[in-house]
Protein backbone atom coordinates (compact mmCIF):
# COMPACT_ATOMS: atom_id res chain seq x y z
CA UNK A 1 0.00 0.00 0.00
CA UNK A 2 1.83 3.70 -1.03
CA UNK A 3 0.50 6.04 1.17
CA UNK A 4 -0.49 9.06 -0.81
CA UNK A 5 0.41 12.22 1.47
CA UNK A 6 3.90 12.10 1.38
CA UNK A 7 6.65 9.59 -0.23
CA UNK A 8 9.67 8.33 1.15
CA UNK A 9 13.37 10.38 -0.24
CA UNK A 10 15.98 7.78 -0.92
CA UNK A 11 15.70 5.19 1.95
CA UNK A 12 15.78 1.81 -0.06
CA UNK A 13 13.30 -0.01 2.31
CA UNK A 14 9.93 -0.29 2.29
CA UNK A 15 9.02 1.91 4.94
CA UNK A 16 10.29 5.36 4.95
CA UNK A 17 10.50 7.65 7.77
CA UNK A 18 10.33 11.81 6.29
CA UNK A 19 11.05 14.49 8.61
CA UNK A 20 9.12 17.77 7.26
CA UNK A 21 10.55 21.22 8.23
CA UNK A 22 8.63 24.51 8.17
CA UNK A 23 8.63 26.52 5.43
CA UNK A 24 7.26 30.14 3.62
CA UNK A 25 5.41 30.97 0.68
CA UNK A 26 4.73 34.07 -1.00
CA UNK A 27 1.82 36.37 -1.66
CA UNK A 28 0.94 39.55 -3.06
CA UNK A 29 -2.36 41.68 -3.38
CA UNK A 30 -4.60 40.60 -6.17
CA UNK A 31 -3.76 38.02 -8.61
CA UNK A 32 0.24 38.17 -8.80
CA UNK A 33 3.95 36.63 -9.99
CA UNK A 34 7.02 37.94 -8.90
CA UNK A 35 9.99 36.71 -10.36
CA UNK A 36 13.42 36.80 -9.06
CA UNK A 37 15.78 34.82 -11.30
CA UNK A 38 19.25 34.03 -12.82
CA UNK A 39 18.19 31.71 -15.68
CA UNK A 40 17.74 33.31 -19.07
CA UNK A 41 15.16 30.71 -20.36
CA UNK A 42 12.78 32.01 -17.17
CA UNK A 43 13.19 35.34 -18.06
CA UNK A 44 12.98 34.91 -21.41
CA UNK A 45 9.03 33.61 -20.38
CA UNK A 46 8.45 36.20 -18.50
CA UNK A 47 9.12 38.42 -21.33
CA UNK A 48 7.41 36.39 -24.13
CA UNK A 49 4.57 38.74 -25.57
CA UNK A 50 6.05 41.77 -23.94
CA UNK A 51 7.13 44.86 -25.85
CA UNK A 52 11.20 44.83 -24.57
CA UNK A 53 13.88 48.13 -24.50
CA UNK A 54 16.86 46.99 -24.92
CA UNK A 55 18.57 50.60 -25.34
CA UNK A 56 21.16 48.74 -27.91
CA UNK A 57 20.35 51.30 -30.61
CA UNK A 58 20.66 54.01 -28.47
CA UNK A 59 24.32 56.55 -28.79
CA UNK A 60 26.40 55.40 -25.54
CA UNK A 61 29.11 56.13 -23.29
CA UNK A 62 31.91 53.85 -22.81
CA UNK A 63 32.65 52.92 -19.37
CA UNK A 64 35.73 50.75 -17.94
CA UNK A 65 34.17 50.90 -14.50
CA UNK A 66 31.50 51.79 -12.25
CA UNK A 67 33.12 54.30 -9.70
CA UNK A 68 31.82 57.60 -9.12
CA UNK A 69 32.85 60.98 -10.84
CA UNK A 70 32.42 60.15 -14.33
CA UNK A 71 30.50 62.65 -16.61
CA UNK A 72 27.77 61.25 -18.85
CA UNK A 73 28.86 62.21 -22.78
CA UNK A 74 26.82 64.99 -24.40
CA UNK A 75 24.73 63.17 -26.73
CA UNK A 76 24.33 59.76 -24.00
CA UNK A 77 21.83 60.88 -22.31
CA UNK A 78 18.20 59.45 -22.53
CA UNK A 79 14.62 60.50 -21.62
CA UNK A 80 12.00 58.50 -24.08
CA UNK A 81 11.80 57.73 -27.62
CA UNK A 82 8.11 59.01 -27.80
CA UNK A 83 6.99 60.31 -24.16
CA UNK A 84 3.20 59.80 -25.56
CA UNK A 85 3.54 56.48 -26.57
CA UNK A 86 6.49 55.40 -25.33
CA UNK A 87 7.84 55.08 -21.58
CA UNK A 88 10.16 57.93 -20.44
CA UNK A 89 13.14 57.04 -17.95
CA UNK A 90 14.54 59.65 -15.95
CA UNK A 91 16.92 60.27 -12.76
CA UNK A 92 14.52 62.41 -10.60
CA UNK A 93 12.33 65.70 -10.79
CA UNK A 94 9.69 64.24 -13.77
CA UNK A 95 6.02 64.69 -13.25
CA UNK A 96 4.29 61.53 -13.70
CA UNK A 97 1.27 63.12 -15.23
CA UNK A 98 3.22 65.14 -17.42
CA UNK A 99 6.38 63.13 -18.48
CA UNK A 100 6.90 64.89 -22.07
CA UNK A 101 6.40 68.22 -20.75
CA UNK A 102 8.40 68.16 -17.06
CA UNK A 103 10.55 65.21 -18.03
CA UNK A 104 12.69 66.15 -15.55
CA UNK A 105 16.53 64.56 -15.34
CA UNK A 106 17.37 62.03 -18.18
CA UNK A 107 19.73 58.68 -17.49
CA UNK A 108 22.24 57.75 -19.24
CA UNK A 109 23.02 55.24 -21.76
CA UNK A 110 26.54 53.27 -21.08
CA UNK A 111 28.67 50.78 -22.60
CA UNK A 112 30.36 48.66 -20.23
CA UNK A 113 33.82 47.46 -21.84
CA UNK A 114 36.67 45.34 -21.05
CA UNK A 115 35.71 42.55 -18.55
CA UNK A 116 32.50 44.51 -17.49
CA UNK A 117 31.04 43.88 -20.74
CA UNK A 118 30.07 40.60 -19.94
CA UNK A 119 27.41 42.20 -17.46
CA UNK A 120 25.84 43.02 -20.60
CA UNK A 121 22.59 40.31 -21.16
CA UNK A 122 22.39 41.92 -24.92
CA UNK A 123 23.76 43.80 -27.12
CA UNK A 124 26.03 46.33 -25.62
CA UNK A 125 24.35 49.23 -23.62
CA UNK A 126 22.89 49.49 -20.37
CA UNK A 127 20.73 52.15 -18.62
CA UNK A 128 22.20 53.60 -15.30
CA UNK A 129 20.95 57.06 -13.30
CA UNK A 130 22.37 60.08 -13.22
CA UNK A 131 22.76 62.77 -10.28
CA UNK A 132 19.15 64.99 -10.38
CA UNK A 133 20.24 68.14 -12.13
CA UNK A 134 23.28 66.85 -13.46
CA UNK A 135 25.47 65.03 -15.83
CA UNK A 136 27.04 62.66 -13.41
CA UNK A 137 27.31 59.17 -13.37
CA UNK A 138 27.27 56.62 -10.59
CA UNK A 139 26.79 59.33 -7.62
CA UNK A 140 23.16 58.59 -7.12
CA UNK A 141 21.33 55.55 -7.76
CA UNK A 142 17.44 56.48 -8.71
CA UNK A 143 15.43 55.86 -11.80
CA UNK A 144 12.11 56.24 -12.67
CA UNK A 145 10.39 54.44 -15.61
CA UNK A 146 6.72 56.12 -16.31
CA UNK A 147 4.64 54.39 -18.88
CA UNK A 148 2.21 56.17 -20.70
CA UNK A 149 -0.61 53.45 -20.40
CA UNK A 150 -1.32 51.62 -17.37
CA UNK A 151 0.78 48.10 -17.69
CA UNK A 152 0.52 44.73 -16.47
CA UNK A 153 3.86 43.10 -16.35
CA UNK A 154 6.96 45.04 -15.80
CA UNK A 155 10.56 43.23 -15.37
CA UNK A 156 14.21 43.82 -16.48
CA UNK A 157 17.91 42.51 -15.83
CA UNK A 158 20.03 43.68 -12.95
CA UNK A 159 23.55 44.67 -14.54
CA UNK A 160 25.42 46.09 -11.54
CA UNK A 161 25.04 46.51 -7.99
CA UNK A 162 21.51 45.86 -6.08
CA UNK A 163 18.07 48.06 -6.44
CA UNK A 164 14.90 47.62 -4.40
CA UNK A 165 11.91 49.01 -6.37
CA UNK A 166 8.37 49.29 -6.46
CA UNK A 167 5.19 49.48 -8.84
CA UNK A 168 3.22 52.34 -8.38
CA UNK A 169 -0.37 53.18 -9.36
CA UNK A 170 -1.67 56.13 -11.58
CA UNK A 171 -1.84 58.24 -8.41
CA UNK A 172 2.14 57.49 -7.76
CA UNK A 173 0.84 55.46 -4.82
CA UNK A 174 3.11 52.09 -4.22
CA UNK A 175 1.10 49.29 -5.27
CA UNK A 176 1.18 46.47 -1.84
CA UNK A 177 2.15 43.14 -2.42
CA UNK A 178 3.10 40.28 0.36
CA UNK A 179 6.02 38.75 0.47
CA UNK A 180 7.92 35.86 2.59
CA UNK A 181 5.03 35.08 5.29
CA UNK A 182 2.26 37.47 6.38
CA UNK A 183 4.14 40.96 6.50
CA UNK A 184 3.06 43.27 3.90
CA UNK A 185 5.55 45.28 2.01
CA UNK A 186 5.84 47.49 -1.43
CA UNK A 187 9.21 46.65 -3.05
CA UNK A 188 10.82 44.01 -4.89
CA UNK A 189 14.83 42.95 -4.44
CA UNK A 190 17.19 42.58 -7.24
CA UNK A 191 21.06 41.97 -7.37
CA UNK A 192 23.55 41.79 -10.57
CA UNK A 193 22.78 39.08 -12.56
CA UNK A 194 18.93 38.73 -11.74
CA UNK A 195 15.85 39.17 -13.79
CA UNK A 196 13.44 40.83 -11.34
CA UNK A 197 10.03 41.01 -12.70
CA UNK A 198 6.24 41.36 -11.47
CA UNK A 199 3.28 40.03 -13.51
CA UNK A 200 -0.66 41.25 -12.39
CA UNK A 201 -3.69 39.82 -13.96
CA UNK A 202 -5.13 43.38 -15.20
CA UNK A 203 -3.12 46.97 -15.89
CA UNK A 204 -2.16 48.48 -12.69
CA UNK A 205 1.08 49.57 -13.00
CA UNK A 206 1.85 53.54 -14.24
CA UNK A 207 5.00 53.97 -12.79
CA UNK A 208 7.97 51.94 -11.59
CA UNK A 209 10.58 53.43 -8.99
CA UNK A 210 14.23 51.91 -8.79
CA UNK A 211 16.44 52.84 -6.03
CA UNK A 212 19.84 51.26 -6.05
CA UNK A 213 22.37 53.56 -3.32
CA UNK A 214 24.92 55.44 -5.29
CA UNK A 215 25.47 53.02 -8.80
CA UNK A 216 23.07 50.59 -10.60
CA UNK A 217 22.71 49.63 -13.85
CA UNK A 218 19.85 47.21 -15.87
CA UNK A 219 19.31 45.87 -19.13
CA UNK A 220 16.10 44.74 -21.06
CA UNK A 221 13.43 46.34 -19.56
CA UNK A 222 10.04 44.38 -20.41
CA UNK A 223 6.78 45.59 -20.20
CA UNK A 224 3.19 44.64 -21.23
CA UNK A 225 -0.10 46.98 -21.69
CA UNK A 226 -3.66 45.53 -20.87
CA UNK A 227 -4.05 42.14 -19.24
CA UNK A 228 -1.96 39.23 -18.59
CA UNK A 229 -2.74 36.08 -16.35
CA UNK A 230 -6.25 34.47 -17.49
CA UNK A 231 -8.15 33.00 -14.90
CA UNK A 232 -7.15 30.02 -13.92
CA UNK A 233 -10.85 29.02 -12.59
CA UNK A 234 -10.73 25.31 -14.77
CA UNK A 235 -8.69 22.51 -14.80
CA UNK A 236 -8.54 23.68 -18.46
CA UNK A 237 -7.31 27.04 -17.97
CA UNK A 238 -4.72 25.86 -15.36
CA UNK A 239 -1.96 28.22 -15.26
CA UNK A 240 1.32 26.85 -15.92
CA UNK A 241 4.11 27.32 -13.52
CA UNK A 242 7.77 27.38 -13.69
CA UNK A 243 9.71 24.04 -13.49
CA UNK A 244 12.52 24.84 -10.87
CA UNK A 245 9.96 26.47 -8.23
CA UNK A 246 7.36 29.43 -8.50
CA UNK A 247 5.14 31.42 -6.63
CA UNK A 248 0.82 32.36 -7.63
CA UNK A 249 -1.39 34.33 -5.71
CA UNK A 250 -5.04 34.30 -6.20
CA UNK A 251 -8.27 36.27 -5.15
CA UNK A 252 -10.92 33.37 -4.46
CA UNK A 253 -13.57 36.08 -4.44
CA UNK A 254 -13.50 35.87 -8.74
CA UNK A 255 -13.87 32.01 -8.70
CA UNK A 256 -14.93 30.71 -5.42
CA UNK A 257 -14.71 27.05 -6.75
CA UNK A 258 -10.97 27.77 -6.52
CA UNK A 259 -7.67 27.88 -8.73
CA UNK A 260 -6.11 25.42 -11.16
CA UNK A 261 -2.23 25.01 -11.92
CA UNK A 262 -0.13 22.87 -14.02
CA UNK A 263 3.20 21.96 -13.39
CA UNK A 264 5.89 19.80 -14.87
CA UNK A 265 9.12 19.59 -13.10
CA UNK A 266 12.18 20.35 -14.80
CA UNK A 267 14.25 17.67 -12.58
CA UNK A 268 13.15 14.66 -9.91
CA UNK A 269 13.72 15.36 -6.83
CA UNK A 270 11.63 16.54 -3.37
CA UNK A 271 9.51 19.37 -3.84
CA UNK A 272 7.79 21.15 -0.99
CA UNK A 273 3.95 22.19 -2.34
CA UNK A 274 2.43 25.01 -0.31
CA UNK A 275 -0.13 27.82 0.47
CA UNK A 276 1.58 29.52 3.33
CA UNK A 277 0.85 33.18 3.33
CA UNK A 278 -3.05 32.11 2.59
CA UNK A 279 -5.12 34.60 4.31
CA UNK A 280 -8.07 32.32 4.29
CA UNK A 281 -7.88 28.62 5.17
CA UNK A 282 -7.06 26.49 1.73
CA UNK A 283 -7.32 23.12 0.60
CA UNK A 284 -4.39 21.90 -1.41
CA UNK A 285 -4.78 18.82 -3.75
CA UNK A 286 -1.70 17.30 -5.86
CA UNK A 287 -2.67 15.20 -8.94
CA UNK A 288 -0.85 13.62 -11.26
CA UNK A 289 -1.85 14.07 -14.77
CA UNK A 290 -5.47 15.30 -15.50
CA UNK A 291 -7.62 15.91 -12.87
CA UNK A 292 -10.09 13.62 -13.99
CA UNK A 293 -7.58 10.98 -13.14
CA UNK A 294 -8.32 10.81 -9.39
CA UNK A 295 -4.34 10.23 -8.63
CA UNK A 296 -3.55 11.96 -5.48
CA UNK A 297 0.30 12.76 -5.03
CA UNK A 298 -0.36 14.74 -2.25
CA UNK A 299 -3.26 16.01 -0.79
CA UNK A 300 -3.52 18.68 2.82
CA UNK A 301 -6.04 16.74 4.38
CA UNK A 302 -3.47 16.17 7.38
CA UNK A 303 -0.56 18.40 5.97
CA UNK A 304 -2.11 21.49 7.32
CA UNK A 305 0.35 23.90 10.12
CA UNK A 306 -2.76 26.11 10.83
CA UNK A 307 -6.17 26.52 8.46
CA UNK A 308 -3.96 29.19 6.83
CA UNK A 309 -0.85 26.62 5.54
CA UNK A 310 -1.27 23.29 3.84
CA UNK A 311 1.92 21.74 2.38
CA UNK A 312 2.96 19.15 1.37
CA UNK A 313 6.37 17.22 -0.01
CA UNK A 314 6.63 14.69 -1.92
CA UNK A 315 9.52 13.69 -4.89
CA UNK A 316 8.26 14.79 -8.16
CA UNK A 317 9.45 12.91 -11.18
CA UNK A 318 10.94 15.01 -14.31
CA UNK A 319 8.67 15.60 -17.37
CA UNK A 320 5.08 14.53 -15.33
CA UNK A 321 2.69 16.48 -15.63
CA UNK A 322 1.01 17.93 -12.14
CA UNK A 323 -1.93 19.53 -11.67
CA UNK A 324 -2.60 21.44 -8.48
CA UNK A 325 -5.94 22.57 -7.23
CA UNK A 326 -6.24 25.41 -4.46
CA UNK A 327 -9.35 25.93 -2.69
CA UNK A 328 -11.11 27.72 0.21
CA UNK A 329 -10.86 25.15 3.24
CA UNK A 330 -14.07 27.08 5.23
CA UNK A 331 -15.85 28.36 2.76
CA UNK A 332 -14.18 31.75 3.30
CA UNK A 333 -13.22 33.54 0.26
CA UNK A 334 -9.99 36.13 -0.12
CA UNK A 335 -6.14 35.63 -0.80
CA UNK A 336 -4.39 32.05 -1.55
CA UNK A 337 -0.62 31.74 -2.91
CA UNK A 338 0.56 28.74 -4.18
CA UNK A 339 4.34 28.24 -4.06
CA UNK A 340 5.96 25.45 -5.31
CA UNK A 341 9.90 24.78 -3.92
CA UNK A 342 12.93 22.48 -4.10
CA UNK A 343 12.53 20.33 -0.86
CA UNK A 344 15.64 18.97 1.02
CA UNK A 345 14.31 16.78 3.67
CA UNK A 346 16.83 16.34 6.90
CA UNK A 347 18.49 13.17 7.44
CA UNK A 348 17.41 10.19 9.28
CA UNK A 349 19.18 9.61 12.12
CA UNK A 350 19.29 5.53 11.79
CA UNK A 351 17.14 2.19 9.96
CA UNK A 352 16.76 -0.85 11.31
CA UNK A 353 14.55 -3.70 9.77
CA UNK A 354 13.05 -6.05 12.65
CA UNK A 355 12.98 -9.21 10.16
CA UNK A 356 14.10 -9.01 6.37
CA UNK A 357 12.33 -6.84 4.14
CA UNK A 358 12.03 -9.69 1.97
CA UNK A 359 9.99 -11.85 3.75
CA UNK A 360 6.14 -11.66 3.37
CA UNK A 361 5.71 -10.96 6.49
CA UNK A 362 7.38 -8.69 9.32
CA UNK A 363 8.31 -5.74 11.03
CA UNK A 364 10.31 -2.52 10.06
CA UNK A 365 11.77 -0.26 12.37
CA UNK A 366 12.75 3.40 12.51
CA UNK A 367 14.20 5.87 14.94
CA UNK A 368 12.57 9.30 15.15
CA UNK A 369 14.68 12.54 15.32
CA UNK A 370 13.69 15.60 18.13
CA UNK A 371 11.01 18.56 17.14
CA UNK A 372 10.79 17.56 13.79
CA UNK A 373 7.28 15.71 12.30
CA UNK A 374 7.42 12.69 11.25
CA UNK A 375 5.66 10.99 8.77
CA UNK A 376 5.50 6.76 7.85
CA UNK A 377 5.34 5.84 4.51
CA UNK A 378 5.22 2.00 2.53
CA UNK A 379 6.72 1.67 -1.21
CA UNK A 380 3.88 0.38 -3.34
CA UNK A 381 5.26 -3.47 -3.31
CA UNK A 382 3.44 -3.73 0.03
CA UNK A 383 0.17 -3.82 0.34
CA UNK A 384 -1.05 -3.95 3.81
CA UNK A 385 0.67 -2.22 6.55
CA UNK A 386 -0.14 -1.07 10.20
CA UNK A 387 2.34 1.50 11.62
CA UNK A 388 2.58 1.55 15.17
CA UNK A 389 4.72 3.26 17.52
CA UNK A 390 6.58 2.25 20.87
CA UNK A 391 8.95 3.74 23.34
CA UNK A 392 12.05 1.72 23.47
CA UNK A 393 12.75 1.89 27.20
CA UNK A 394 9.68 0.71 27.55
CA UNK A 395 10.03 -2.22 25.66
CA UNK A 396 7.97 -3.83 22.64
CA UNK A 397 5.11 -4.54 25.11
CA UNK A 398 3.77 -1.24 25.08
CA UNK A 399 2.58 -1.03 21.83
CA UNK A 400 -0.29 1.73 20.59
CA UNK A 401 -1.65 2.65 17.55
CA UNK A 402 0.50 5.52 15.06
CA UNK A 403 -1.17 7.79 12.82
CA UNK A 404 0.31 7.37 9.06
CA UNK A 405 -0.31 10.86 9.60
CA UNK A 406 2.97 12.45 11.66
CA UNK A 407 3.80 13.30 15.54
CA UNK A 408 4.70 16.11 16.53
CA UNK A 409 8.12 16.32 18.69
CA UNK A 410 8.24 12.85 18.55
CA UNK A 411 11.62 11.90 21.83
CA UNK A 412 14.61 10.78 20.15
CA UNK A 413 14.71 7.65 21.52
CA UNK A 414 11.47 6.61 20.34
CA UNK A 415 11.02 3.95 17.67
CA UNK A 416 8.47 3.32 14.75
CA UNK A 417 7.35 -0.22 13.74
CA UNK A 418 4.82 -0.74 10.91
CA UNK A 419 3.35 -4.61 10.22
CA UNK A 420 3.40 -5.46 6.91
CA UNK A 421 2.34 -7.27 4.06
CA UNK A 422 3.90 -7.81 0.80
CA UNK A 423 1.75 -7.53 -2.32
CA UNK A 424 0.51 -10.48 -3.93
CA UNK A 425 1.39 -12.83 -0.47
Amino acid sequence: MKISHCLGFGIPAPLALVLLASGLGLAASGKTRILTTTNPAEAAAFMAGATVETFDDLPAMPISGYGPGQTVLAGASFGSRDGKSKPTFHSGGASPSDPVGNPGTPIAIVRPNGPLARDVISGKNVAAPLVVNTDELFDQGFMEVIFPVKVSRVGFWVTHGTVTWAARDENGSNIDIRVRGDSTDDAIVGSAGQFVGISFDRAVVKVVALNGGDSFTIDDLAYLEGPDLPLNDSPANALPMAPDGDSMTDDLTTAPGGFWYSWTPRESRPFDVSTFGSIIGTRLDVFTGPPDAPILAASDAVFAFSDRRARVNFWAEAGVRYTIHVATFSGDLGLVTLSIDPFAPPQITSLALYLDAQEPLGFLQVRGALNVNTVLDATSDFKKWTPVWTNWLDGFDSESPFSDYGVSQPPAHRFYRARYQKAGE
